[in-house]
């Protein structure tokens, strides 16, 4: 018979078997004992009622070491962050994990990948630090990356926590003109919109070097968003003798650096100034008797000395011009095609014709005269006039202060290139005034 004896402290969980129908002694099991460091457990193994004296006696060592564990030894507060990407503020504070129980290694996972943020090791701890990338951050997306510290030996231990990146803010133009046209005082401006990221958790501020009264700027929602607009709009009610121009500046501040700074401006052109006495006593006809209402007044042409004598300050309405430009680079053929959009509508021609099997070009003059009658003989465009400028059109607006779009497209061809220019902006003539001329 064979038995065993713990000669130290007792290992619990471990125990001596001797199989059926055999005379081994197997020692086995799992140890189940509280250690925090490694701890050795001898035992001995001794026949027993052996008819041979003295009896057989065997000894051993079993070895347990603890199970490792990580020891937070950062304040609590860094394990889940929501930080920014780059080196500016709210970047990451590092997360420490201490290694004990004899622990002396821990490998760290990021789900997903975490671009510049890691880990270092030492001998008693573990590290995550880093700056994020540009890279792990999305501009209208709050991105969460998971991370994982795992030791590599008994247990092993293991702690997970959360990093989530900001983004930073961003605006640009969406709609409208940032430095319009001048108006006329009392007349609306085109509203000038601004998209930006309200995931970035950013708010906007405007200021002025000078505040037009009657123009502000307000949230507004667009692109699918909600209040991810800054709008400036409204009607200036200023009264100014010459033509002023006040400038803004909108900052978009998130909890990411950098700011975004953008600038513009409104331009406001005086009302036009009406010398009512010089009217009542040069300009008015044939008046039959005091309090009759016939006669007339009369101001003829715009640069007559009369006209500016009567009527100063007048903003004189203007329609918009715009050039479209194309530019051979090798020689046209007949399959070249040259569209020209206007208010989104399309105009085309192509570069010749084939005839009876026969390839011929049109000449540069043919091509653009083709595309002007077209333009002009739609009579769904009623905002356009379009001629022919050199190898290219002249577009011209036939309503005062009535803009339109225009662009080209020649993609179809390797010969030809393009260029859509605005030369002339259009503009709103000033509202009149009435005139009381009753005296």
């Amino acid at each position: 018979m064979w038995s065993l004896a713990w000669t130290g402290p007792t290992l619990n969980g471990v125990n001596a078997v001797i199989p059926s129908g055999t005379s081994s002694l197997v020692i086995s099991g799992t140890p189940s004992v509280n250690v925090t460091a490694t701890t050795q457990y001898p035992y001995q193994v001794t026949t027993d009622g052996s008819a041979c004296a003295p009896e057989v006696v065997y000894t051993g060592v079993i070895e347990v070491k603890p199970e490792e564990m990580l020891v937070l030894a950062s304040a609590p507060s860094t394990v889940n962050q929501i930080i920014c990407a780059g080196t500016g503020t709210n970047t990451l504070e590092p997360i420490i994990y201490n290694l004990e129980q004899e622990a002396v290694s821990a490998v760290v996972s990021f789900t997903p990948a975490l671009p510049g943020i890691g880990y270092t090791l030492t001998a008693t701890q573990v590290t995550i630090n880093g700056a994020a990338q540009a890279a792990a951050q999305a501009s209208t997306t709050i991105l969460n990356y998971l991370y994982e510290v795992v030791t590599t030996g008994c247990g092993p231990a293991r702690e997970t926590g959360m990093i989530t990146i900001l983004p930073t803010p961003v605006m640009s133009l969406y709609a409208g003109n940032e430095n319009q046209p001048s108006v006329c005082n009392n007349s609306p401006i085109d509203p000038v919109n601004y998209i930006f990221n309200p995931q970035s958790g950013a708010t906007y501020s405007i200021t002025w070097d000078q505040t037009p009264p009657g123009i502000s700027a307000t949230l507004a929602s667009g692109a699918g968003g909600t209040n991810n607009i800054v709008r400036v709009l409204g009607t200036p009610s200023v009264q100014v003798s010459s033509t002023t121009t006040y400038n803004y500046q909108i900052t978009l501040s998130g909890t990411c650096d950098p700011d975004v700074v953008v600038n513009g401006s409104i331009t406001v052109d005086p009302g036009p100034i009406i010398d009512a006495d010089y009217i009542q006593d040069f300009l008015v006809f044939d008046v039959a008797c005091n309090g009759d209402n016939t006669g007339s007044i009369v101001l003829g042409d715009p640069t007559d000395p009369d006209f500016l004598n009567a009527i100063t300050s007048v903003t004189p309405g203007r329609e918009q011009i715009s050039m479209v430009t194309f530019t051979p680079s090798l020689t046209v053929t007949y399959t070249d095609i040259f569209r020209v959009y206007i208010n989104g509508t399309e105009y085309n021609t192509r570069g010749g014709q084939t005839v009876l099997g026969v390839n011929s070009v049109y000449s540069n003059a043919d091509i653009i005269n083709e595309l002007v009658s077209r333009i002009n003989n739609d009579p769904a465009q009623q905002d356009v006039q379009a001629s022919l400028s050199g190898f290219g059109l002249r577009l011209e607006g036939t309503v005062e202060g009535v803009p339109f779009t225009v662009s080209a497209n020649t993609s179809d061809t390797a010969a030809i290139t393009n260029t859509a220019t605005t030369t002339q902006i259009c503009g709103r003539l000033c509202p009149s005034v009435a005139l009381d001329l009753s005296r």
